[in-house]
């Protein structure tokens, strides 16, 4: 994992009080962090618009994942927590 990316989730777990379960949970209009995980659909409704202009409409959470498991195999990355 690249540093920045670890220093952004250490940073947001920090803030947000999450020690355990979902790193990435929903946030109610009163900015208030819930227990529960960010659902699939508001994954997807995030990614729309760097998909657009990353020119790749459509592209789904899914095909993310599955990509960025192969590159880690193919770079032989480690895809579980030790």
């Amino acid at each position: 994992m690249p540093t920045w990316v670890k220093k952004a989730i250490d940073t947001w777990t920090s803030v947000a009080g999450v020690t355990d379960g979902q790193v990435f949970r929903a946030v109610d209009r009163a900015d208030h962090v819930r227990t529960a995980a960010l659902s699939e659909k508001v994954v997807w409704q995030q990614l729309q618009p760097y998909a657009q202009a990353a020119g790749v409409p459509g592209i789904a959470p899914h095909n993310l994942r599955r990509t960025c498991a192969v590159e880690a195999r193919t770079l032989r990355g480690q895809l579980m927590a030790s």
